[in-house]
């Protein structure tokens, strides 16, 4: 999740990214540990809400790039539910797993 919503970002932000190389499942070999990937993930969407807060409301109509007619506005909605799909994963494996803390979210 960070792999992509990094890349995504700097996009928006129209800091160049560098061509993929390898496929998606390349994006799952740096591995992290736990509370650094939740911190990288955190980091990523306070840069997103702000990246989006302080836009100009017209950068959210015009297409992510040159090779998409798919606004900004369409592809933030995609990527906001993918997140939640991908959390959603991720919380209901840590429950099966009992290593979902109640105390500290969801119970």
């Amino acid at each position: 999740m960070v792999f992509w919503n990094e890349r995504y970002l700097n996009r928006f932000k129209e800091i160049p990214v560098p061509e993929m190389q390898g496929d998606n499942n390349s994006t799952f070999t740096a591995v992290l540990e736990w509370a650094e990937a939740v911190e990288r993930f955190n980091a990523v969407m306070t840069d997103w809400y702000n990246a989006v807060r302080e836009c100009e409301d017209a950068k959210l109509d015009q297409p992510v790039n040159t090779d998409s007619n798919h606004p900004w506005i369409e592809t933030l909605t995609n990527i906001t539910l993918h997140n939640a799909h991908h959390i959603g994963q991720i919380v209901t494996i840590r429950k099966m797993q009992g290593s979902w803390d109640k105390e500290q979210g969801v119970s």
